[in-house]
């Protein structure tokens, strides 16, 4: 099957065309094709497929299309799944003409000949029948069809370049003619039309040509055309300018990038590769690898940014990416680390273009002053060459916009924790986000640092290893030089040691501060403002393995739209992780160093019992359609209007299943005790509701042990749902989310 969204959204089998249902249905499609086998979140769809004027309910409506596209592409190459932190459509990149379009453009930059690239760029821009997804109307497909639309530009410039060298000057006149006309500043297409006017005998014409366009930069924008044009007009003059003069060192549009006045002793480029080391025997994260190395060597790049939590491995990814996309970029790799963790205040843009600007040949004698002027002086030197800046550790958008080039044949990669999603509202950047590593890919960073054999004698220590580590890079790459350090020392004593003592410390290389877990969370922490930091802490009083907005609107006695506000920040910050509509979760490892930060927060003792008094309330709510035929407890139940149906209450109890029953450890042990067995009581019946298990639940007998002697005898012979031991049919998330887990911190100054 193949799918085209160059022109209106099409597919089309063996058979012939397939019906995609109506034209929202076709948005949806198209949104996930163009991030192929990669995982676009529900909200990020509502945004492509609606902008910001969502419809009541759209995440259901858009549900009930993604279930559509299942059923409709159920035995092709190309399928709908459901992902972690999304869905995505999974197929060969060639079956989709943007892609198959992006991937002719690169073969034929990189082709041997003239010939063989013209070939390969007339294929790909042939693909092309009207304008990207036509009839679509939202703000997130107008910037990618703008995007896609320089791209389709750039390529047409370097199609005409390889004609020009091959001879086809008279051919190309007319298209020239209206090309220079549409485009009066662009210099590329001015260099190109003189050629063919010369080579066509229209020497004169092609001198006026010169003059036009010199007078028009002059009116416009106050300068003289670029040192390349000026010498192909004095080789024009000479009668001598040769059929494979290169057009493609003048800039392509003087307009966007505001380039200062120029002369004709610029000073000579200088080539630098400031790369730091790559981490030998790099290991994982292919997904990502090749995603934003398709990305950054787009014919027109966007910039890309890699967030993640603290010690995930975003600089390492990029360091690693840029020694990987070397040849790609001959006219030099730039580093430049933006900030130092907080050791130091994070540099400013006016500094680092400064910096920037001698790297790439320029005396300081003549570097500007401001930073605007400087910025303008730097896309001048960058335009147009093949260049590839890292931008490490970046602090927030606003540091990041001046370094940004004015032409797309530079690449940005840019890491940060925040998400600097501000950079995707103002120049479409990408984001890539990075989790922990999975189990398997974790386990080979192991045996890497550590020594295969050394993992492979104690198999079981380090896989407990592994998840004291959380899967996080940092962590495992420290336990590893510290296992090192001690090479007779079992794994297995190392990670008992992790699990019985103050892991976060241990967690660390004595003597070297930036390298330990702690200080990398410090630095995400302390850059919070006071209400996040607030929430930060609160949340890990939460015993649950995920949460809701609601839930933390009950930790911090807000309104809901507050408490999702301060998610989405600690989400931005790379804090908690958004892991599918309307939640989130901590990761282990920082879910310690949050009680580590509560346990001294005076707040804890209410915000608890907020927390619990809310699950009573709302399960109330929820069971509170209908006798299930399980005994109830006489007690006084607490008003609620959190359902208005009985659907959504039974698909909330199921949503809540694991948070419940380790709320309901949790209160057992630390109460308040009078909650325990009124909410155990309730969800024997919210089991009745949600679930068919009839087995008896320890973790609900106990809690059902607390309630007052006078209603034991009410429900002695009552049968309780069994909650705690999933049945066979059970996921293995599932069953990882209910088996009786210590807790990873309890309050027991609550009580």
């Amino acid at each position: 099957m193949e799918f085209r969204l160059l022109g209106r959204v099409e597919a089309r089998s063996g058979a012939g065309p397939v019906d995609l249902g109506p034209a929202r249905q076709q948005t949806v499609l198209a949104a996930l094709l163009m991030d192929l086998d990669r995982a676009v979140s529900a909200d990020q769809l509502v945004l492509r497929i609606w902008g910001d004027r969502p419809p009541q309910r759209a995440k259901d409506t858009l549900y009930t299309y993604l279930s559509r596209l299942r059923r409709l592409l159920p035995t092709s190459p190309a399928v709908v799944r459901r992902l972690r932190g999304g869905y995505a459509v999974t197929a060969d990149e060639l079956t989709v003409d943007v892609h198959r379009f992006r991937d002719l453009l690169g073969r034929a930059w990189n082709a041997a000949d003239d010939e063989t690239a013209v070939n390969l760029f007339r294929q790909a821009l042939g693909l092309w029948r009207e304008e990207p997804f036509a009839g679509i109307d939202t703000p997130w497909f107008n910037t990618a069809r703008e995007a896609l639309a320089k791209e389709r530009f750039a390529a047409e410039l370097d199609c005409c370049e390889r004609r020009l060298r091959l001879g086809d000057h008279a051919a190309l006149l007319p298209a020239l003619s209206e090309r220079s006309a549409a485009h009066p500043l662009d210099e590329r297409i001015a260099a190109q039309y003189m050629l063919a006017l010369y080579h066509c005998g229209q020497q004169a014409e092609a001198l006026a040509h010169y003059r036009h366009i010199r007078a028009t930069l002059g009116e416009e924008l106050g300068i003289e055309p670029a040192r390349d044009l000026q010498r192909l007009h004095e080789a024009i003059l000479a009668g001598d300018p040769g059929p494979d003069d290169d057009t493609r060192s003048a800039p392509t549009s003087v307009t966007t990038m505001a380039t200062p006045a120029r002369t004709a002793s610029a000073p000579p480029w200088s080539v630098q590769c400031q790369l730091p080391l790559d981490i030998p025997g790099f290991v994982g994260r292919a997904q990502a690898i090749r995603c934003l190395e398709q990305k950054l060597t787009a014919p027109v790049a966007v910039p890309v940014v890699v967030s993640g939590p603290p010690g995930v491995g975003k600089t390492a990814l990029a360091i690693h990416i840029g020694h990987r996309l070397r040849p790609a970029f001959p006219d030099g790799q730039w580093h430049v680390s933006l900030s130092d963790n907080g050791e130091r205040p994070p540099r400013s843009p006016s500094e680092v273009l400064s910096a920037l600007l001698r790297a790439s040949g320029l005396s300081p004698s003549v570097i500007p002053d401001t930073l605007a002027d400087r910025a303008a002086a730097y896309r001048s030197r960058l335009a147009d060459r093949k260049v590839l800046l890292v931008l490490d550790n970046a602090v927030d958008a606003e540091q990041v916009r001046p370094l940004l080039p004015g032409t797309g044949s530079v690449a940005v990669l840019v890491t940060s924790r925040s998400d600097l999603r501000g950079l995707a509202a103002s120049h479409t950047a990408d984001t890539v986000s990075l989790d922990v590593l999975p189990r398997d890919e974790a386990h080979t960073l192991l045996a890497g640092a550590l020594g295969a054999e050394r993992v492979t004698e104690e198999p079981e220590a380090a896989g407990r290893l592994i998840e004291l580590c959380a899967r996080l890079p940092l962590a495992l790459r420290i336990s590893a030089a510290n296992l090192i350090a001690r090479p007779d020392r079992p794994l297995a004593s190392y990670a008992d040691e992790l699990a019985r003592d103050d892991r976060l410390s241990m967690l660390s290389v004595a003597g070297d501060r930036q390298a330990a877990v702690r200080t990398a969370f410090d630095h995400s922490y302390t850059a919070l403002d006071p209400a996040a930091a607030r929430l930060f802490r609160l949340l890990c009083l939460h015993p649950g393995p995920d949460f809701t907005p609601e839930a933390t609107a009950a930790l911090l006695d807000s309104d809901l739209h507050v408490a999702e506000h301060l998610l989405d920040r600690l989400a931005a910050a790379g804090l908690v992780q958004h892991t599918g509509t309307d939640r989130f979760r901590f990761h282990d490892l920082l879910r310690l160093y949050a009680a580590e930060h509560a346990a001294t927060d005076p707040e804890r003792a209410i915000a608890w019992r907020r927390l619990c008094d809310w699950y009573l309330a709302t399960v109330d709510a929820a069971t509170a359609f209908e006798d299930t035929g399980s005994a109830r407890l006489p007690r006084t139940r607490h008003a609620s209007r959190r359902f208005d149906d009985q659907r959504y209450a039974v698909a909330w109890l199921a949503a809540e299943r694991a948070v419940l029953v380790a709320l309901i450890r949790r209160i057992t042990e630390t109460g308040p005790r009078e909650i325990a067995w009124q909410l155990a009581d309730r969800v024997r019946s919210a089991v009745d509701l949600a679930t068919d298990r009839g087995e008896q639940s320890p973790a609900l007998t106990r809690a059902l042990n607390l309630r007052p002697t006078e209603h034991r005898a009410s429900t002695a012979n009552a049968a309780i749902a069994h909650v705690d031991a999933p049945s066979e049919e059970a996921s293995p998330i599932e069953r990882k989310e209910t088996s009786d887990q210590p807790h990873l911190w309890t309050p027991s100054s609550l009580t």
